[in-house]
Order: C-alpha cells, then sequence, then structure tokens
C-alpha cells in the first residue's frame, strides 16, 4: 500500500467516526517495526498523523493525533491522542 492509499485510509476511518481535524495535516509518518502498542505482542506498524485545531481563534494551536495500521493486515488498530486511546477492533 502506498502512502497515498495509506492516508486515504485514514481519512475515510476519520469520516467515518465524524472526527473533525485539519484536512491538509494528515501525514504517512513511515513504520515502526517491532512495535509493542500496551502489553500487546509486538508488530510492524505503519503509523499516520493529523492535527485537531483545539482554539479556532489560534491555527496554530492543535493537538496532534496518530493511526496505527497492521503492516501484515493493513488494518487499522489504535487511535491514539492526548486524551485518547482506542484500540480498533474491525
Amino acid at each position: 500500500m502506498n502512502p497515498d492509499e495509506i492516508i486515504k485510509k485514514v481519512e475515510e476511518f476519520l469520516i467515518n467516526k465524524n472526527t473533525q481535524y485539519d484536512s491538509g495535516s494528515i501525514e504517512h509518518e513511515g513504520l515502526r517495526e517491532n512495535y509493542q502498542i500496551a502489553g500487546e505482542d509486538a508488530k510492524d506498524y505503519l503509523y499516520v498523523s493529523y492535527n485537531v485545531l483545539t482554539d479556532k481563534t489560534n491555527k496554530y494551536s492543535t493537538e496532534t493525533y496518530f493511526v496505527f495500521i497492521e503492516k501484515e493486515t493493513l488494518k487499522i488498530s489504535y487511535h491514539i491522542g492526548p486524551q485518547l486511546f482506542e484500540k480498533i477492533e474491525e
């Protein structure tokens, strides 16, 4: 899966979850190899970041969130942010 397809997959995920985000901020960050999240078995994850505007009067006041996609299955596995830790069960 190329970076543009990964970004599209995350964008669709955020739209389906009704998540407000800065549409120009979604970026494919890379691959985390042998990465362990929350005590689970270590896996390889593709990860994508995006920003959420926290103060509408200041375009620089954002929080960064991450979406982790299991490399082997290409399923979205985790949605993580400053006040969010969600394991995705597809």
